[in-house]
């Protein structure tokens, strides 16, 4: 973290910044795509906004964080939706936002804002479409999120896995030892407890052992159990782990 007066900024990789281009040129295709489409209105959502700015751990330079990037995006937007439970960050997103009338800042649990406030409004029966970016801190987002947004059959979902978080308190070598609170964080994560079969089937060796986080153990299985869920109705693309990049799995539906 690096603080600069009451407000405290990410600092980031090489990957994260990748990352963070990654989705502002999918943004702009998003947008282009839809352009005919004039009856459609199009919606940005990001559950994890932080305060709009970030720091890069090689240079020590501000990066515009996704917010910024999507405020940006030309074809634009017609909404923003930005959510961080910190209120020194959405105080300072509002800064770079100038009070622009079609964004919208929610302080607050990411889980309580989207299914209560934003996801309701977006429906393919309401001529609107949405991106969401979910890039949680940890193990802190609940499936209902995902499963509310596929059913609309209007978001495409940009969802980065929290595998540290996982690795740290969930998939462990000796199941019997990982602590509760990491086990009903992980099935509220995942929906349900097959996230444990999952695990049960990984060998004993890729599994975290200690309570030090010993890589990413759970991409192809995490991967593979999601295209094995059932169809919540939207399209997801996961990010695997806090900053890298790679699609694991794609759940197909509707196209927009």
């Amino acid at each position: 973290m690096t603080t600069v007066g009451s407000v405290q900024f990410d600092e980031i990789g090489h990957w994260s910044e990748l990352k963070l281009e990654i989705v502002e040129k999918y943004g702009a295709a998003y947008t282009t795509a839809l352009s005919n489409a004039r009856n459609l209105k199009k919606i940005y959502i990001d559950g994890y906004s932080g305060a709009g700015v970030h720091v890069s751990r090689r240079t020590g330079v501000q990066v515009e964080g996704s917010p910024a990037r999507a405020l940006k995006v030309s074809p634009p937007f017609d909404g923003f939706y930005f959510i961080d439970m910190d209120a020194s960050r959405t105080a300072h997103l509002k800064t770079l936002c100038r009070d622009r009338s079609d964004v919208v800042i929610l302080t607050g649990d990411a889980n309580v804002e989207l299914t209560k406030e934003v996801l309701p409004k977006i429906h393919f029966r309401k001529f609107n479409r949405a991106l969401c970016l979910l890039d949680p801190y940890g193990l802190h987002l609940d499936w209902e999120v995902m499963q509310l947004a596929g059913q609309s059959q209007a978001v495409d979902m940009f969802l980065n896995f929290p595998v540290m978080d996982m690795n740290r308190n969930a998939i462990w070598k000796y199941p019997a030892g990982v602590p509760q609170d990491g086990v009903e964080r992980m099935t509220r994560f995942w929906g349900d407890e097959s996230w444990k079969k999952v695990a049960d089937n990984l060998p004993l060796h890729r599994r975290h052992h200690s309570h030090r986080p010993r890589g990413r153990v759970c991409h192809g299985a995490a991967g593979r159990s999601l295209r094995g869920r059932p169809r919540c109705g939207g399209r997801v693309s996961c990010c695997a782990g806090a900053c890298a990049i790679g699609l694991l799995a794609t759940a197909s539906c509707r196209s927009i």
